[in-house]
């Protein structure tokens, strides 16, 4: 190179590298921001009479192109949330997209009524998943909701 004792012509390589060392070491692409989705409806104090349609209806953000919801619920009777087999493990899966489901009412009345919602996460991110049930997104129903007759 040509020593920086000519400013106009100098190109000292190894000093250019060593001044502008800190700055690339610390060059970082910002993490993409996370998936998230949130209920919407039915998310508490609701009551919606059995055998009526109504939408469960939610909002997500930052979801992979393509990305489905699962839709479960539970009664509150301490059995969990129940799924249906037809529907890969839950009531329905529908485009994340779409913004909400078109859900007939169950004719099982009670007071403690919860939605969930699960983006499946895919395989890919899952350790040592082969058609793993995590979450790359989920939320449930804030409080319980009620179905009459």
């Amino acid at each position: 190179g040509i020593s920086e004792a000519f400013p106009s012509t100098s190109a000292y390589n190894a000093l250019s590298l060593n001044n502008t060392r800190v700055t690339v070491a610390n060059w970082r692409q910002a993490p993409p921001p996370p998936a998230s989705i949130r209920v919407d409806a039915p998310n508490g104090g609701e009551s919606w009479p059995a055998g009526s349609t109504h939408s469960i209806t939610w909002t997500s953000a930052n979801l992979p192109v393509g990305a489905v919801v699962s839709i479960a619920y539970s009664d509150g009777a301490a059995r969990g949330y129940t799924t249906n087999r037809t529907a890969g493990g839950a009531i329905a899966r529908v485009p994340a997209s779409q913004g909400s489901y078109s859900w007939t009412v169950p004719f099982n009345t009670g007071s403690s009524w919860r939605v969930k919602l699960c983006v499946p996460a895919p395989a890919s991110l899952v350790r040592g998943a082969t058609g793993s049930s995590s979450c790359l997104a989920s939320d449930a129903s804030d409080a319980p909701f009620s179905i009459v007759p």
